[in-house]
């Protein structure tokens, strides 16, 4: 499904959800998560991209390792995106500690929206994109991150 909005400045939007990925199993030893492709469409011929941005949503974190879990972030953790067949760049800054669950509990569902605008570096229109978490550690073996979906918003004129 694409959402489609349009304002009296004549900006247009487009977001584009990825295929959902259902679980990804985070652990000590730091490495890179592929999830859901965003396959984006119909952007008009001719449309000048003017800002493009992601959102990463989860519906569910759970600890299996039996101590307080979180994100174990000794470099910048992101969440990236690319142009099928070019390189990742980051798209959303992950925080030392984020994600934090109890010894052998979940924790409901969250958005995380991005800020780095896209089209600079990778959004360049209709395209498939991939999109990988960076370097994923956690302080205890297996942090589960359930339903995961991003979704890439693309403003135009």
């Amino acid at each position: 499904m694409t959402m489609f909005e349009y304002d009296s400045g004549g900006i247009q939007s487009m977001v584009f959800p990825s295929a959902l990925t259902v679980l990804t199993s985070i652990t000590t030893t730091g490495a890179d998560k592929a999830l859901g492709d965003i396959v984006v469409a119909d952007i008009p011929t001719g449309a000048q991209l003017k800002r493009a941005t992601l959102l990463l949503i989860w519906g569910e974190i759970k600890d299996d390792s039996g101590t307080l879990n979180r994100m174990n972030i000794d470099d910048n953790q992101h969440i990236q995106l690319r142009k099928s067949g070019g390189s990742f760049t980051n798209a959303i800054e992950l925080k030392d500690e984020m994600m934090e669950v109890a010894a052998a509990g979940s924790r409901g569902s969250h958005a995380l929206p991005g800020n780095i605008d896209l089209t600079a570096v990778e959004v360049t229109g209709n395209a498939t994109y991939n999109v990988q978490w960076k370097d994923a550690e956690s302080e205890g073996t297996n942090l589960l991150v359930r339903d995961v979906y991003t979704f890439l918003r693309i403003y135009f004129t």
